[in-house]
């Protein structure tokens, strides 16, 4: 498998950074003089002065900033990410079983879970919960 089918896309990767996500050390985006944008897996500083420079994360970098829960009053929601028969990825919030009905916020629903956990970022990111 290549890099390409682990990282988020362009597009996300782009509004990632814009919205704030970190952009450290892991595979990203270049572009160089003749406007190709190349995927990197090795972040160099003097990278950014040869081109556009975007952090293309993986899964696990977008998973680990992402709260394991949410604390709304009495109803405290957990992070799930649930991959369905048809290889839909989406990450949702939901209170315990325990309780009579279930609340749960379905967060994105994507093709891929990097680009999924991207999206429930964003989400987050957009309602200034990370």
């Amino acid at each position: 498998m290549s890099i390409e089918s682990h990282v988020v896309s362009l597009d996300l990767a782009r509004e990632l950074k814009e919205k704030g996500f970190p952009q450290e050390k892991m595979t990203f985006y270049r572009s160089n003089e003749d406007g190709n944008i190349y995927l990197h897996s090795e972040f160099h500083p003097s990278c950014v002065d040869e081109g556009i420079v975007v952090a293309a994360p993986l899964f696990t970098e977008i998973w680990e900033r992402l709260p394991r829960l949410i604390d709304d009053g009495p109803k405290v929601k957990f992070l799930h990410l649930n991959t369905d028969r048809n290889g839909q990825h989406t990450i949702y919030y939901e209170r315990h079983r325990f309780y009579s009905t279930p609340h749960i916020i379905e967060i994105s629903e994507e093709n891929t879970p990097q680009d999924a956990a991207a999206k429930a970022w964003l989400w987050l990111r957009e309602r200034g919960l990370v």
